[in-house]
């Protein structure tokens, strides 16, 4: 991990170990991308969903842990509309997350991804 990557995740505060982790994975993951999905990317987004997870009253943990996997994988990478989804489900679950966990966050990756502005996609959860 970088030195930027290492600063980035000191400058955020995560709900759990789990979402720290995810941030970790994300970053790791997505290191030397050059489409725009950098640490800052990243951190932007994760504390954008935090401060509408609040804003919201959605569960904090589940918000952060979409935010911070919603790129790992993603079909802007890989062409395949589920492999976000999937790797975000596989990930959840190696790290002893539960099957309810895993399944409410690749569902929820699976339905915001930006796929373009001609594929429809409806959130499934506040979350």
């Amino acid at each position: 991990m970088t030195d930027t990557m290492s600063r980035y995740l000191t400058e955020v505060a995560t709900s759990t170990p789990l979402a720290e982790a995810a941030l970790k994975h994300a970053f790791l993951e997505l290191e030397g991308d050059t489409s725009g999905h950098d640490p800052y990317h990243i951190v932007r987004v994760f504390r954008m969903a935090q401060r509408l997870a609040k804003t919201e009253r959605a569960d904090l943990e589940t918000v952060e842990l979409i935010a911070a996997l919603h790129d790992v994988k993603d079909f802007k990478f890989t062409g395949d509309d589920m492999s976000g989804a999937r790797e975000a489900e596989r990930w959840l679950l190696e790290q002893g997350a539960s099957s309810e966990l895993a399944e409410l966050v690749s569902g929820n990756i699976a339905g915001i991804s930006f796929k373009g502005a001609v594929t429809q996609t409806t959130p499934l959860t506040i979350d």
